[in-house]
């Protein structure tokens, strides 16, 4: 029997290491939130916890591991479709995006943390309706954009704000992103 060529080089595949380093990061966030439950009153985001003491290293490593996931799992992608291609350039750019927001406290250099922040949820939408557009309708994620865009928006409006949900949303985009990009690494040799 023939085998067929696989898009991936090596084991684990890019799916299970995006996963790992987003679970990961989201443990590290949830003990943040327990050790300072009053960021959830803040408007701050995910951000407040690397201008805290007491959380900026699990911050830290939150954001680099999920960041070196991100470079390893986009060197594990074959780029044989330009889907393929797509989301390996978007690991790539989130390697240096999550990098840039770690590295930049919004509470030091606000204007560059915002320019890493904005761009990430960019890039990440815009992808995601790539797939959409370029390998044809699936409802759920067109349900997940419709939720990574309504949550985007409140997490945009909420950038200049004093009071708002600005961890919330920017856990349920990136839930959403992720649950994408979960779906379609499962289906990388059927991508356009």
């Amino acid at each position: 029997m023939k085998k067929e060529a696989s898009v991936f080089s090596e084991s684990p595949s890019p799916r299970t290491i995006i996963l790992f380093g987003f679970l990961f990061a989201a443990i590290l966030f949830i003990l943040c939130v327990v050790s300072r439950p009053e960021s959830l009153g803040h408007n701050d985001g995910l951000s407040y916890f690397g201008a805290v003491w007491w959380t900026v290293i699990p911050y830290t490593i939150a954001f680099l591991t999920y960041a070196t996931c991100c470079l390893i799992a986009s060197k594990k992608i074959i780029p044989n479709s330009a889907s393929s291609k797509a989301i390996r350039v978007l690991l790539m750019f989130m390697f240096v995006a999550l990098v840039g927001l770690t590295v930049t406290p919004h509470t030091v250099i606000s204007g560059l943390h915002k320019v890493f922040g904005s761009s990430l949820f960019a890039a990440q939408l815009l992808l995601s309706l790539y797939l959409l557009y370029k390998n044809g309708m699936n409802y759920l994620i067109f349900i997940l954009i419709i939720v990574m865009f309504v949550s985007g928006i409140f997490s945009a409006a909420y950038l200049n704000s004093a009071d708002g949900f600005m961890i919330q949303t920017q856990i349920i985009y990136q839930s959403a992103f992720v649950t994408i990009l979960y779906c379609y690494l499962g289906h990388t040799k059927k991508l356009k």
